[in-house]
């Protein structure tokens, strides 16, 4: 369903109308009523082509946030084999700028153009935040991420700060063919089952440097956002993330925090989501997914944290009075 929202962003966001959108969207298993009437809003210069994808990742390691539908972008080239150049988008990705931008970027003979995964290469580094202990990498590389990056994903030393992030990827199919980026990457997870972000992963593993680096905003991660950030680590991530909050490009809701989850934080970007959401058709189903996903009153402090009560704010500014704390990423 939140597909419904990114589709209304990308047909607002071409400003040329003389350019041509063409979106494959594409999905495994049964489409629902909901998302198959987005075929009746096509016009001259804005198609959606449903293209069924019956690929098994049956032999691909799996994780509760890991799918088959993550290997989707594994198959473009199969999938979309008369297509040449293509912007492979994330579900959980809103367009807020010109997309055909991004579309005519030179990518300079390489294959993919991305963006650097900041959440990662910068700010978790600069916060000394630790790889998850419940994977067990501690026990084999130790806890600090750019281990993991080099003796993981094979990154060179001072080449860390290049892993990027695959939510948003720029495509020279025919490159990406004639390099066998699928058949590398799919040999690489049938060799390391326990790497982190999986698919990511392995196409960083693949990949390594050899891809162009887009602007940071083409991918703006919202759950990096918080006022947190813009207070803590180095000037090069606050001024990253001032530029994510004050001109975001593509919204990524990466991570747990999704603007349609009612039962999870908000993040600063999830006035985005729902901007688009209004101009949609399914505006009334996503926002009954929203509050389906309510929690009980009786959770609402542990879980609802996002949304305090003018008394529960007034006694949280008295107990800063009495006793200042540090800020709280997830709060606001």
């Amino acid at each position: 369903m939140p597909f419904l929202a990114l589709a209304e962003s990308l047909r607002h966001s071409i400003k040329d109308r003389c350019r041509k959108l063409i979106i494959h969207a594409i999905y495994m298993g049964q489409l629902s009523e909901s998302v198959s009437r987005l075929e009746l809003y096509n016009t001259g210069n804005f198609v959606v082509d449903f293209v069924r994808s019956d690929v098994n990742f049956e032999s691909l390691p799996k994780r509760s946030f890991v799918t088959d539908a993550t290997y989707i972008r594994f198959m473009l080239p199969t999938l979309l084999n008369c297509v040449h150049r293509v912007l492979y988008l994330d579900a959980d990705t809103i367009v807020v700028n010109d997309v055909s931008r991004l579309y005519d970027t030179d990518l300079h003979g390489l294959c993919v153009g991305a963006v650097i995964d900041r959440g990662t290469t910068l700010i978790n580094v600069q916060l000394g935040l630790k790889i998850d202990r419940d994977l067990g990498f501690n026990r084999k590389f130790g806890d600090e991420i750019n281990t993991y990056l080099r003796n993981v994903i094979g990154l060179k030393a001072g080449d860390e700060k290049r892993y990027f992030n695959a939510g948003v990827l720029l495509i020279d199919l025919g490159l990406w063919r004639t390099m066998g980026v699928t058949e590398a990457a799919i040999e690489y997870l049938c060799r390391n089952t326990n790497c982190i972000y999986i698919d990511q992963d392995a196409l960083n593993a693949v990949l390594g440097t050899r891809y162009t680096q887009l602007d940071d905003r083409w991918n703006s991660l919202a759950i990096c956002s918080y006022d947190y950030y813009l207070t803590n680590g180095s000037i090069e991530s606050m001024n990253i993330v001032q530029k994510w909050r004050s001109d975001p490009w593509i919204v990524h809701y990466a991570g747990p925090n999704k603007p349609w989850r009612a039962d999870r934080d908000r993040t600063p970007l999830d006035s985005y989501f729902w901007n688009a959401a209004r101009k949609s058709f399914a505006y009334r189903l996503l926002k009954e997914m929203h509050y389906a996903t309510t929690p009980p009153m009786s959770d609402y402090r542990a879980t609802r944290k996002f949304i305090p009560t003018r008394t529960e704010r007034l006694i949280e500014y008295c107990s800063k009075l009495a006793c200042p704390l540090a800020k709280v990423p997830g709060r606001q």
